[in-house]
């Protein structure tokens, strides 16, 4: 008997569900748990999240099992088995440019089943309101699309007739591997995130201060407002011969230190930022374009679940920023006392822009001072 998941059109696929479009469960997400220092080595060595998981129907029935495999072109691949543990197909990663993956869909006997990528356009300042991956067969047909919001959420999964049924399993799959898919959340596990109703909506500049707002877009080196107005620019004056993970482990040749500025639309310094050598304990300094030293941001931690501190000064805290998922790109911004003021959001892909919500209780200090941890987690520690 066919399953229902496997012949329904569209679907929407979280890490803890899958429904049709009325809202109906199709099938159950079931986590195997693998010790943390298995999962931590994996990812170090493999970029693998080294987690396994069954799709199971509401009455019980396993439709499937797979194996997260290597995030890395040309390493180890995601399977997908049947319940007697017969292979249904694979997915491995394949670079397609220099900052895209495509992942390439294979059955059992190692036919390529299709080739999905991710197409949406994306515009530097802007925010799409929706972030797409395709999936072609090899005469060009397009076999399935999944949509997802750029801040994360399930994946809205349309599939042609012409689809296979391993071929749905093998896409459902993928896109339950991909991070920050949930539907919905467990509170027990994570902070509630601010939503845009939490929000104290105000023009940007309206007070004087540049980050005014209740959405801020980061993008490459340019943060903007909810309009799509540029609000800054960021800019790096001395470039040292590395990048990404492999340049904040490195020693600087100046100091050992980083250094960015933040300019406003007219070109105009708003502040500096200054990094310190390290991957997971680092100090960043940010200061004012006369010297003044605006705070500082401390990481501790390993590399799951960091915790940065936003200071004014000694002893005075001004926001704690916590990861919200190991090795994710949520963070809450929370106050001495507990109170959300603030979520930073990004999905972990390939040139995707930062998201930062702020409520009406994060003052522009903090705002700004938010920026600067943004900067720092894109352009210094970014893969």
């Amino acid at each position: 008997m066919t399953a229902p998941l496997t012949t329904t059109s569209p679907v929407t696929a979280g890490r803890d569900r899958i429904e049709d479009k009325q809202g109906r469960t199709l099938a159950f997400v079931r986590w195997s748990e693998t010790p943390a220092h298995q999962r931590w080595l994996r990812r170090a060595a493999l970029r693998s999240q080294a987690k396994k998981f069954e799709l199971v129907e509401p009455d019980g029935t396993v439709l499937c099992r797979a194996v997260e495999g290597s995030l890395r072109p040309g390493k180890e691949p995601s399977k997908v088995l049947r319940a007697d543990g017969t292979e249904i197909g694979s997915i491995t990663v394949v670079r397609l440019s220099a900052r895209n993956l495509g992942y390439v869909l294979w059955d059992a006997a190692g036919e390529r089943l299709a080739e999905g990528r991710f197409v949406t356009k994306v515009k530097y300042g802007d925010v799409p309101k929706k972030l797409t991956h395709a999936f072609e067969d090899a005469g060009g047909r397009r076999l399935a699309t999944a949509d997802r919001k750029p801040a994360g959420g399930p994946q809205r999964i349309g599939f042609d007739g012409r689809a296979s049924e391993d071929l749905r399993l093998l896409v459902i799959c993928l896109m339950i591997m991909l991070p920050n898919a949930e539907i919905g959340g467990d509170p027990g596990r994570r902070p509630p995130r601010l939503e845009p109703e939490d929000f104290t909506e105000t023009r940007p500049g309206a007070d004087g201060g540049p980050f005014t707002g209740s959405r801020l877009v980061f993008h490459r080196d340019r943060l903007s407002g909810p309009d799509g107005r540029v609000l800054a620019t960021v800019r790096e004056p001395s470039v040292a011969p590395h990048r990404g993970l492999s340049r904040a482990l490195s020693a600087h040749p100046q100091g050992g230190r980083y250094e960015f500025e933040v300019a406003g639309p007219a070109g105009e310094t708003l502040f500096t930022i200054e990094k310190s050598s390290g991957a997971f304990r680092y100090e960043v300094v940010v200061s004012l374009p006369d010297g003044g030293r605006l705070g500082t941001i401390d990481r501790t931690g390993g590399p799951a679940r960091a915790v940065h501190t936003i200071s004014a000064g000694p002893g005075d805290t001004l926001a704690t920023v916590t990861a919200t998922g190991a090795f994710g790109g949520d963070f809450a911004v929370t106050v001495p006392g507990g109170a959300q003021v603030a979520a930073v959001s990004r999905v972990q892909a390939v040139d995707e822009p930062w998201e930062i919500g702020l409520s009406g209780g994060c003052d522009e200090r903090l705002r700004m001072l938010l920026v600067a941890f943004v900067v720092v987690q894109e352009l210094m520690l970014d893969l």
